[in-house]
């Protein structure tokens, strides 16, 4: 899985749950003993997905960008 998304109108129905364990059950039936995955830290919806799906958070990250004034 590259990414994962649902869009704005659908979203609060449990889709992004629901997509995230088909996905690891699919990744994990394929042999795979390890998933690391990261999110927006502020995104807090998909942060529980991953917790409903059995994720460990174990780091945050914090991106930057510059533009040319």
């Amino acid at each position: 899985m590259a990414e994962l998304g649902v869009v704005q109108t659908q979203r609060g129905r449990g889709y992004a749950g629901q997509l995230l364990a088909y996905g690891t059950a699919t990744v994990l039936d394929d042999g795979l003993t390890q998933i690391t995955t990261d999110t927006d830290q502020a995104n807090r919806r998909m942060r529980a997905a991953f917790a409903r799906c059995g994720y460990v958070e174990f780091a945050t990250r914090h991106d930057f960008s510059w533009a040319r004034p």
